[in-house]
């Protein structure tokens, strides 16, 4: 976990909702898109944050209340930022229940 992003959202890759990050919102929707990915979905942030900081004003975000948007958001904090984590789960609404990795 490591550099600062402005960039960040979700995309599907073959079925798979995943958390993207960046720096150029126009140079990474076409990477994605030639990449074949769909339902691209990227907000910029004013400054440049931690991906792990990225994750948590995802969660609130309104563009990112989907089921599999949350999910994806989730598992990643699950599996790069245990202890950051736990203290989401810890004040997170019933609807994001723990996700399994």
């Amino acid at each position: 976990m490591s550099g600062l992003f402005s960039v960040a959202g979700t995309s599907r890759l073959r079925g798979i909702v995943k958390i993207r990050f960046a720096n150029n919102i126009f140079a990474r929707t076409k990477i994605l898109d030639r990449g074949g990915h769909t339902e691209i979905n990227l907000v910029e942030f004013k400054e440049r944050l931690d991906k792990i900081e990225i994750s948590r004003r995802l969660l609130e975000h309104p563009a990112f209340q989907d089921e599999e948007s949350q999910t994806a958001i989730l598992r990643y904090v699950a599996q790069n930022a245990p202890k950051e984590y736990d203290a989401i789960r810890k004040v997170a609404t019933p609807s994001r229940e723990a996700i399994t990795i």
